[in-house]
């Protein structure tokens, strides 16, 4: 690994079991393939914490499965990913979800109003 290999990212440690508040620290994508990234940070963190790595239009979300002394205390930390969503599917998402919450609006039942 190299420092010429990498490239900015923001990485959010998101809120686990011991209500930690969600925070944002700077990191370093150094390779994605097969589901893995191999993150570049000035911090250690813990096993199975969530994150959310924003890099190039780009949401990865997944957990550390491990983090590696790197040298100059920076740490790589491994990350298996469990969802990516790019620009173009979170809008699709949003689409979607609008669709559906139009099609429940027009399905409601409407009530008469009550005379007093």
């Amino acid at each position: 690994m190299t420092q010429d290999s990498l490239y900015p990212a923001t990485v959010e440690i998101q809120p686990g079991n011991r209500s930690e508040e969600r925070r944002k620290i700077p990191g370093m994508v150094h390779t994605f393939a097969h589901q893995w990234l191999t993150l570049i940070t000035g911090e250690r963190l813990a096993t199975c914490t969530v994150l959310s790595i924003e890099h190039n239009d780009v949401l990865f979300l997944g957990k550390v499965v491990r983090s590696t002394l790197w040298g100059n205390g920076q740490w790589a930390i491994d990350i298996k990913v469990e969802q990516t969503l790019t620009g173009l599917q979170s809008l699709m998402i949003l689409r979607a979800q609008l669709e559906q919450h139009q099609a429940q609006s027009k399905d409601a039942l409407v009530e008469a109003p009550i005379a007093v």
